[in-house]
């Protein structure tokens, strides 16, 4: 992995023991991990990429660094998708707007 992944795999683990209460990772198990990647969009309104980077970190540290996979975490709320404008318009798409 790049230093900048590293580095943001470290913040999101950092941030889901915070929020888990200083416990240890190994006392957690999915129903934290789903409560925090829910507090992630519900409350901090963060987006659909950066939810993703949390949950990929969190995957990292139970998959490669515990040893232990996590169940499956069921449906997840998702972060809000941003809205991309048309880079081009089409000649009756002008005209409207004219």
């Amino acid at each position: 992995m790049s230093r900048r992944t590293e580095e943001a795999y470290v913040y999101w683990i950092r941030r889901f023991v915070r929020f888990s209460g200083l416990r240890h990772p190994s006392e957690l198990g999915s129903a934290e991990v789903r409560r925090f990647l829910s507090h992630l969009v519900e409350e901090r309104h963060l987006s659909a990429a950066t939810q993703q980077q949390a949950l990929s970190s969190v995957l990292f540290l139970y998959r490669y660094v515990l040893n232990r996979p996590l169940a499956a975490l069921g449906q997840l709320p998702r972060g809000r998708v941003p809205t991309t404008l048309p880079v081009v318009l089409t000649r009756d798409e002008v005209s409207r707007v004219l």
